[in-house]
């Protein structure tokens, strides 16, 4: 079970990577289009 388990993740991590840069993609495009300065983009990342 504990190797099906690491398995599992090791499958697992590379998807989570890639969401997690897909989704800071998406954030820097919305940026661009309301044209949000640094310090506006400060404070929506909070």
């Amino acid at each position: 079970m504990k190797e099906e388990f690491e398995r599992s993740i090791g499958k697992l991590k590379p998807l989570i990577e890639r969401i997690e840069k897909t989704d800071w993609l998406i954030d820097q495009v919305v940026y661009r289009l309301y044209g949000l300065s640094e310090e506006e983009i400060r404070v929506v990342e909070g």
